[in-house]
């Protein structure tokens, strides 16, 4: 199994075995909406060429006027950054956000999903897992990888549309990722 098609194709190709695609689920419930405190997140558990900073230091310069929170980086004026958290407190400064920075080629995107499920919308990059299941202006934004402007338009349309991208995100979260129909698939699969 894969938990995205962009995983099954390197499965397939490189190992020419069949890869069939079971996303990871999220439970709605433990993502309770929280109040909107004005920031862009950008939360990884690591600083590396995947999961690399620099695009949310970018943004940053780029939107002066808003607030920024990073796991890691480098500071600035609207950048703060908070370090790797605990997953309770990594679980409330993802609930307080404004918007989901998603622009690491996610194989699934677990903190996507829970970020949706939290009413929190996502703009990021139109690559990896993320691809697959965020739907542009519908449930969040996606623009080609390294474009700067249009994440930044991005960040822009979400919190102008923030109500009403919150509401359908965490609708099709709990449409289509819940963890028992999630588990139900694997159980029928094997």
């Amino acid at each position: 199994t894969a938990p995205s098609e962009w995983v099954a194709q390197a499965i397939r190709r490189h190992t020419l075995r069949p890869a069939i695609i079971i996303g990871h689920g999220v439970d709605p419930e433990e993502w309770p909406p929280g109040e909107d405190v004005g920031y862009v997140l950008w939360n990884k558990t690591r600083a590396d060429p995947v999961c690399d900073p620099a695009v949310i230091e970018e943004l940053a310069r780029a939107m002066p006027g808003q607030m920024f929170v990073s796991t890691h980086g480098h500071a600035a004026a609207n950048l703060r950054i908070v370090g790797t958290l605990p997953y309770a407190q990594g679980r409330e400064l993802l609930r307080g956000a404004s918007v989901y920075l998603c622009t690491t080629r996610e194989t699934f995107g677990i903190g996507t999903r829970e970020a949706m499920a939290a009413g929190v919308p996502v703009v990021g990059w139109a690559w990896g897992g993320q691809a697959e299941f965020i739907r542009h202006m519908e449930t969040g934004w996606l623009c080609p990888p390294g474009d700067l402007v249009g994440l930044a338009e991005g960040v822009r349309w979400a919190r102008a549309n923030r109500q009403l991208i919150a509401a359908r995100a965490r609708e099709d979260v709990a449409w289509r990722f819940r963890w028992e129909d999630v588990a139900g698939r694997y159980a029928q699969l094997y």
